[in-house]
């Protein structure tokens, strides 16, 4: 058989010139039709075009078969659906802006870089019915400084000095602002792992060990040391010092003992037994009252003068609390999930109870309840007891939530520290540590301060600058680099 097109021989099996690409059916079919004068079987097939050479090389073709109706049809009602499908997406999904490193946002900080943080999936806090994100996306928080060598505790804030104890027993005042350490005091002079509290002109260090240490908070002074049985860490109101002790009793077994002491001499003033069982957390000032969880279950409220018993309540599985500043009422949360907010009085205001467990006490803020369980974050109305949000996009939080007038703050168990906006739950930002915090988190002005696991103290944040001056004056050196961010701008 030969190629119509080309003359060149080819094998009757085949249906495609080997020299010229053409096909040999239709050439057959269009010389039967030439010689009888019509093909019985329809038209013949139209003649492919020839297709171009290089270099006088053939190109040899394999022609597809056109798409039929049917197919078209397929295609069209495909691309409908996805036409449709995308149109919803865009509806639904918020105003999500992608920005560029080093852009500031509308709250007047920046995007942070992918070297800062680690993967941001699952970023999606839902607040109520519905997801709520940050109006610009997450913004990537940043270390604005760090001082090496500290122990794994929560640090002290007080006003622009943050306080941290070294793996030495020392005890550090570091500037907020800068990072820089403006004393140090003598190795030995408290416990490793110490807890910090504020006692007026005095620092208290308390470790669970049972040693209890009084310095000067100017320059870390020892001023007294006592060694006692210690149940919780002390709370300090005024010139008093209130601890949970342990104490034996061969009768009802184990009790628990709450001692007030002189916190400028470490002099015990007063104390009483308050029942068997321990106790987990620190006791509450709430207005004139203290309160103490016991962990049997057992709600006391003291008066802090005598330390007689003005209400008492049940709240079963270990309870912590919280309590506002003037002591109007008191929330009470426990491993069951029991959220209990009670008065003044000792009435009850409100309550709710929750799926997951609820292991440190709650945070109260900006007429708000803040509270981890399980894996989520719940902010609530303090006066209703209401669920304003709730958000499950900031990983495992672990540890009490800490918070200032705008934000709330929770370390995870990955290693992350979140900002949340109070009011909403969406995240403000986040800071990548690479490890678990080991600490909880303090909070100086709009940064927060954790220990890491390489017992280094950070203070992670977003910064801006101070507002320029009405008529800057040029000179040489505002061409020149300027000093890395701190927190002495407004934050």
């Amino acid at each position: 058989m030969h190629c119509g097109d080309c003359g060149a021989s080819a094998e009757r099996t085949s249906r495609f010139c080997g020299n010229c690409g053409a096909r040999l059916e239709a050439r057959e079919r269009a010389r039967s039709s030439d010689r009888t004068g019509g093909d019985p079987a329809g038209p013949a097939d139209p003649i492919p075009l020839r297709l171009p050479r290089e270099h006088d090389r053939p190109v040899r073709l394999i022609a597809e078969e056109a798409p039929t109706g049917d197919h078209r049809r397929v295609a069209l009602l495909m691309l409908a659906l996805v036409s449709v499908a995308l149109a919803v997406i865009l509806i639904t999904t918020p105003d999500l802006t992608v920005r560029l490193a080093g852009e500031p946002t509308d709250d007047g900080i920046e995007v942070g870089t992918s070297d800062q943080v680690g993967d941001l999936e699952g970023i999606d806090p839902d607040v109520g019915p519905r997801r709520m994100l940050p109006p610009h996306g997450v913004v990537f928080a940043r270390q604005l400084w760090d001082v090496s060598g500290v122990s794994g505790t929560t640090p002290l804030v007080v006003d622009d000095v943050t306080y941290a104890v070294t793996v030495d027993g020392e005890v550090l005042a570091i500037e907020v602002g800068n990072g820089e350490v403006r004393w140090r005091g003598p190795a030995g002079a408290v416990a490793p792992g110490s807890t910090l509290v504020e006692g007026g002109d005095l620092l208290v260090a308390a470790d669970l060990a049972g040693r209890v240490d009084g310095l000067r908070s100017e320059d870390g002074t020892p001023v007294w040391s006592l060694e006692l049985p210690l149940l919780t860490a002390p709370t300090v109101t005024g010139s008093e010092l209130h601890i949970i002790l342990g104490q034996r009793s061969d009768e009802f077994g184990p009790s628990a003992v709450l001692a007030v002491l002189d916190a400028a001499t470490g002099e015990e003033l007063r104390r009483i037994d308050l029942g068997s069982g321990g106790a987990i957390h620190p006791p509450v000032v709430a207005g004139e009252l203290l309160v103490v969880c016991l962990a049997d279950g057992e709600v006391q409220a003291r008066d802090r003068a005598t330390l007689e018993l003005v209400w008492q309540h049940e709240v079963m599985g270990a309870p912590a609390c919280a309590a506002d500043q003037d002591g109007d009422f008191v929330v009470v949360a426990s491993r069951f999930g029991d959220v209990v907010a009670f008065g003044h009085e000792g009435e009850l205001r409100w309550q709710q109870v929750l799926e997951g467990s609820i292991a440190e006490p709650p945070t109260l803020s900006q007429g708000g309840v803040y509270v981890v369980s399980g894996s989520l974050l719940f902010g609530f109305d303090a006066a209703t007891g209401e669920i304003l949000w709730r958000s499950d996009g900031v990983g495992d939080p672990q540890g009490m939530p800490a918070s200032n007038s705008r934000a709330v703050f929770v370390a995870t168990t990955t290693g992350q520290v979140y900002a949340n906006y109070l009011h909403t739950g969406a995240v403000r930002w986040m800071w990548d540590a690479g490890a678990p915090v080991s600490s909880g988190i303090a909070i100086a002005h709009d940064a927060a301060v954790v220990v890491l696991p390489d017992d280094r103290l950070v203070a992670v944040g977003v910064w801006r600058p101070a507002p320029p001056s009405p008529d800057p004056v040029p000179s040489e050196t505002s061409l020149l680099p300027t000093e890395p961010p701190t927190l002495s701008g407004e934050v």
